[in-house]
């Protein structure tokens, strides 16, 4: 999806979940050498809103696990952007340095929750029905079991894509 992606349009968007379950795909997926890798854009499907320096972090999974190797001359487009919580300037900020990922996505590769959420839709999110629904590109959600405020694409701009997978 990556390489149709460059061949078509010069470059690639891939968006990704985080968690424990894409791990090992991220590691065979850094190791792609034939993808030309400094011509593809990498965001996440959704983050914590925590500083990647925390263990909770997905864009720190991203960048330990998927941009390094061959894949590490990937852009990454980080979901977090400061501050304790994902109020509007902060969710303004998000929406303007995705405006810089191509779209469609080429892929789009979802993950599941134990309790049954992909992205950050959760069952009881505050504003789950604006996320399935919603233009975006991002919204936050609060959850009960979700832990930290959240950021996620809706499902509007995830559904922009060339490949959709669910992955678990």
């Amino acid at each position: 999806d990556l390489a149709a992606g460059i061949a078509r349009r010069g470059a690639a968007a891939l968006a990704v979940s985080g968690g424990s379950t894409p791990r090992l795909f991220f590691a065979a997926l850094s190791a792609h050498a034939e993808i030309d890798w400094h011509k593809v854009v990498v965001t996440l499907v959704d983050e914590r809103w925590v500083d990647e320096t925390s263990d909770r972090s997905n864009a720190r999974l991203v960048k330990d696990k998927l941009l390094r190797g061959p894949a590490a001359p990937a852009r990454f487009v980080p979901l977090y952007a400061g501050g304790a919580e994902p109020d509007a300037s902060g969710l303004q900020a998000v929406a303007r340095n995705l405006a810089d990922v191509p779209a469609p996505f080429d892929a789009v590769v979802l993950g599941m929750g134990g309790d049954g959420h992909t992205a950050s839709f959760f069952p009881g999110g505050d504003t789950l029905d604006a996320a399935l629904s919603d233009p975006g590109p991002v919204i936050s959600i609060r959850a009960p079991g979700a832990g930290e405020p959240r950021i996620t694409l809706t499902l509007p701009r995830l559904l922009d894509t060339r490949a959709l997978y669910l992955h678990l």
